[in-house]
């Protein structure tokens, strides 16, 4: 009866170190594929903005929200787009050259586009979104109350 017992645990570690380096793998294939699929949502939408918009001082602007997984970072601006993982880069291709400099970390993120002309040419800057003083909630005014009712 012991020796069963024995034997069953012995088979049961000799499967969990097989199963766990797939599991490690699985996990970093997915993180990755999720990287390169943000990279290439935060390129699609630079290149639409600057196909269907003119580059001005203050030209038009598109906020986009983007999830980094664990274990991954996406760095955007001075003229490239990539996403790093195990401390390899990966490039992703943009026909829109973007300014700025800003790396993203694991976890959700609010970045703002800008088309603005620099230099002559057009780029479209990349930076954090903040939300406009007007819109906090610190400026937002009360309803007005007519006769106790809400407007």
């Amino acid at each position: 009866m012991v020796v069963r017992v024995v034997l069953a645990v012995l088979l049961s570690a000799a499967l969990l170190s097989l199963a766990l380096p797939a599991a490690d793998t699985a996990r970093d294939q997915r993180a990755a594929t999720l990287a390169a699929g943000e990279a290439e949502q935060v390129a699609s939408a630079a290149e639409r903005l600057a196909r269907t918009n003119d580059p001005v001082s203050r030209g038009a602007t598109r906020p986009l929200a983007v999830r980094v997984p664990a274990g991954t970072a996406i760095r955007l601006g001075n003229g490239t787009l990539a996403w790093l993982q195990d401390g390899r880069r990966h490039r992703v291709d943009a026909a829109v050259r973007l300014a700025g400099d800003l790396t993203l970390g694991s976890g959700r993120h609010r970045i703002r586009l800008s088309l603005v002309r620099r230099n002559g040419t057009a780029v479209v800057a990349v930076r954090r979104f903040k939300a406009e003083r007007a819109a906090t909630a610190a400026r937002v005014r009360p309803p007005l109350r007519r006769a106790g009712v809400s407007l």
